[in-house]
């Protein structure tokens, strides 16, 4: 392309005979080599052979079907049918259903199979609406749906999402009691897919609903360091936050109070990752459990 102009050279251009405009070469199918070894094109785009391709295809359909002739038709996206008395041979799932009340094959041509966001599409819509999928129970089988618009268009959801930010993000849905539609859905990283799923733990702290992975990045502490203090030592959310660190990790501190309560450090170090530091230190064991608590 020429920087200045903005115009694709004349070699790499090409006259569609169909829709009659001058489009890129990559946008024609190859049509093999003359006899000088020059690469040869067809007439007509990419985009007007599919809806040349699904005009024919819908025609041979429907011829079939007014003689009489049962026509299986399969369809992993969608869940939805058609009335039984309009097409009575096709089965559950054969036949989208667009706003408009029309129905039409869900193997139609839309020429971006190697669009690089169409895997994300097929793979969201299978997940979300083809039972056979493994992840289907995750998802469809929880009531999560992709919206109609997206749905019914792959071109839609190019429009709505754009591309990636970045080549390793990948869909995620804010709210994942939703579906996909635009306003739940993001492109985010691999920290924000782990981080925002149904296993995530959630902690009431200032009045506000935080995430425990998310609540123990904002203080500075360990995520593990955080639920410890909740489940292991009692403490209450706020008391666990504003704690700060305690500075007992090396093997002196672990030898020098071990001497003073008689017992080997490694035993020490045993009853503090089984009930804590404060708990190890405070309470009197027998046969290695706490006996009390002293509370302060």
């Amino acid at each position: 392309m020429n920087i200045t102009t903005g115009v694709l050279p004349i070699s790499k251009t090409k006259h569609c005979t169909k829709c009659k405009t001058i489009k890129a070469i990559t946008d024609f199918h190859k049509n093999g080599k003359d006899h000088s070894g020059v690469q040869r094109y067809r007439a007509s785009c990419k985009l007007c052979e599919a809806e040349r391709d699904k005009i024919k295809y819908q025609a041979k359909i429907a011829k079939r079907l007014a003689n009489g002739e049962k026509v299986k038709i399969r369809c992993k996206t969608t869940l939805e049918t058609i009335p039984t008395n309009t097409l009575p041979c096709l089965q559950k799932g054969s036949w989208m259903k667009s706003v408009s009340g029309t129905y039409r094959h869900p193997a139609y041509k839309h020429g971006h199979t190697k669009h690089h966001l169409f895997r994300t599409w097929l793979q969201m819509l299978n997940r979300c609406h083809n039972p056979r999928n493994p992840q289907y129970k995750d998802y469809g089988k929880r009531g999560i749906t992709v919206c109609i618009r997206w749905r019914e268009s792959f071109e839609a959801f190019c429009k709505d999402m754009g591309d990636k930010p970045e080549p390793s993000m990948s869909i995620d849905r804010v709210d994942n009691d939703k579906g996909y539609t635009k306003q739940n859905t993001r492109w985010a990283t691999r920290k924000q897919q782990s981080t925002n799923n149904r296993s995530n733990r959630w902690l009431e702290y200032m009045g506000e609903r935080w995430r425990l992975c998310d609540l123990a990045e904002y203080v500075g502490i360990a995520p593990t360091t955080l639920a410890s203090r909740i489940d292991r030592a009692g403490m209450s959310v706020s008391d666990a936050v504003e704690k700060p660190l305690n500075q007992h990790k090396s093997p002196d501190v672990y030898k020098k109070k071990a001497a003073e309560l008689g017992i080997s450090p490694s035993t020490l170090r045993c009853r503090v990752k089984k009930h804590g530091w404060l708990i190890a230190i405070t309470s009197s064991f027998t046969r290695g459990r706490p006996k009390n608590v002293e509370k302060h």
